[in-house]
């Protein structure tokens, strides 16, 4: 009878976590605007993504609370704003 061979067998679970990144810190400029200025968003603080994943920022302005789906570019219009 041959001997046996026994070999260890390693088995790797790997759970595949997509966490939400944080979020991006906003800065509103300019800081004190005139009815002739455009309003633009500016990424303060990048988000903190623990996964590692590349990040799109995407925007979006409401008015008293209400979405306006027709403004999603970082700048506002200062016609939209007076």
């Amino acid at each position: 009878m041959s001997p046996r061979c026994f070999l260890p067998v390693l088995i790797i679970f790997a759970a595949a976590c997509n966490r939400a990144p944080g979020p991006p810190g906003i800065a509103l400029m300019p800081e004190a605007p005139g009815t002739e200025d455009d309003l633009v968003a500016q990424i303060a603080t990048a988000s903190l993504d623990e996964d590692g994943d590349d990040l799109e920022y995407r925007f979006a302005w409401s008015q008293d609370g209400v979405l306006r789906s027709e403004f999603v570019a970082q700048i506002l219009p200062a016609t939209e704003t007076a």
